[in-house]
């Protein structure tokens, strides 16, 4: 286990009646890239403030390499920090903002020029030195703002949403030159953010915020697979939140719309208890016909398709829920929609389907980690308990897995029909609305 680079201990801070940090205790280690994730208003940037310095606590200390720096101004902790709006001079070149706060500490300017050329260099930027901010992109001016906060070798690196005002894909292309800058210093970032799919993609750990505390911290894997509450499992990434009641223990089973399906506890429950069962997006397969017959389903129709490129996200209806499905699209996996003619492939032939509303498979994996064709621990069922939707005590993950081979693989009965294997030439066939819906897979 590394040192623990930045640490808090029982962190307060209020704005006259609102209460933006609460009694927070945090660890950070040395090197290690932490997220701190969490909706407008949660506390997340009064908390980056307090580490920076630029706000004082009303309770509680901070402290950095183990010396308490509650009360010790800004500029003189080992901490920077990269602002939204990159806060760049528009009078003095690229250069010379780079360069800016060893001029104040009255660096010698030949040491000066060789670090600034070092630090441009580093975040690839070399030759722009000369140039004004106004002639830069968002991407480029978000670099200096990094070199800039760099150069001064701070021990940790705080980043208040940097890549806020970024486009998509300059935002991501940033992403992934953060996590190469990051790799070659070993340097403590603590980065702010409300982008989820961001926090997990570029975090060794996330803290999810609400209210001022800390809702969960985990790796980006477990806080996926395992939220602690159905707050974290609502807020990380898209969820479907099912009303649900403990029907057996021993192994637990749990009814959802009059339907029974297994899951498994990590906590004993009892029989008659409310609970809310957490499905994501991806872990549900669509198919019709008689692979929609099977047990461990649910029925309903699809009332919205909308392509995303690499997948389609379905709307489908469920008694009086709608549930949000994702559908990865490749050669032999049929699309479902509302109008055309739907078919679901069997023995190898397309077969058409019902006209009418067919059942939809509810299936749950169960278990096991790997790829997505093989059981993707992150497309886990979780079960959380009380139907209100706020849990304290109890969740469990990994319901039954009865679907194998990924979300192009639906067994009819007996087994024999593979969407992935079908042929396939042409649009691909669709479904009328009302149709199909989908496995739980």
């Amino acid at each position: 286990m590394s040192p623990i680079q930045v640490q808090t201990e029982a962190l307060s801070k209020s704005f006259g009646s609102v209460r933006a940090v609460q009694s927070l205790d945090l660890a950070v280690e040395q090197g290690e890239f932490l997220t701190i994730l969490g909706p407008s208003g949660c506390g997340k940037t009064t908390l980056l403030r307090l580490i920076a310095g630029f706000e004082e606590p009303n309770e509680g200390r901070v402290f950095i390499a183990g010396k308490d720096v509650t009360f010790v101004p800004s500029h003189r902790r080992p901490a920077n920090m990269v602002f939204q709006r990159y806060a760049l001079f528009p009078h003095l070149t690229v250069a010379e903002n780079v360069g800016f706060s060893l001029r104040l500490r009255k660096v010698p300017e030949t040491e000066i020029r060789t670090r600034v050329e070092r630090m441009l260099d580093l975040v690839q930027l070399s030759g722009f030195g000369g140039r004004r901010t106004h002639q830069l992109s968002g991407g480029q001016a978000q670099r200096v703002a990094l070199a800039r906060a760099l150069i001064n070798e701070p021990e940790v690196l705080l980043l208040d949403e940097p890549l806020g005002a970024l486009d998509l894909k300059i935002r991501q292309q940033m992403q992934i030159e953060l996590k190469l800058l990051h790799a070659q210093l070993g340097m403590t970032f603590i980065y702010v953010t409300h982008d989820q799919e961001e926090a997990m993609s570029i975090s060794d750990r996330i803290v999810v915020m609400n209210d001022g505390r800390i809702a969960q911290e985990g790796s980006p894997r477990e806080i996926y697979v395992n939220p602690a509450s159905t707050y974290v499992a609502d807020f990380v990434g898209h969820s479907n939140l099912l009303a649900a009641r403990v029907s057996g223990v021993g192994p637990l089973r749990v009814t959802i719309m009059g339907n029974e399906f297994p899951v498994r506890s990590r906590e004993g429950l009892q029989v008659g208890q409310d609970v809310s069962i957490l499905i994501r997006p991806e872990a549900i397969l669509i198919a019709s016909g008689e692979a929609a017959r099977e047990g461990n389903t649910l029925s309903g129709e699809v009332v919205d398709a909308t392509f995303k490129g690499a997948f389609v996200h379905y709307l489908v209806r469920v008694d009086k829920s709608q549930l949000k499905v994702q559908q990865p699209i490749h050669e032999g996996t049929p699309t479902f929609a509302r109008g055309g003619a739907g078919f679901c492939p069997h023995q190898g032939r397309g077969r058409e389907a019902p006209r009418k509303p067919v059942a939809s498979i509810a299936r749950i994996r169960r278990g096991g980690d790997g790829p997505w064709r093989g059981d993707p621990a992150w497309a886990r069922g979780v079960a959380l308990a009380d139907a209100g939707y706020h849990m304290d005590k109890h969740s469990w993950s990994d319901p039954e897995r009865l679907l194998r081979g990924g979300p192009s693989f639906c067994p009819s009965v007996g087994g024999h029909s593979s969407l992935a294997g079908a042929p396939h030439s042409g649009d691909l066939p669709r479904h009328r609305r009302g149709s199909g819906l989908g496995c739980l897979g």
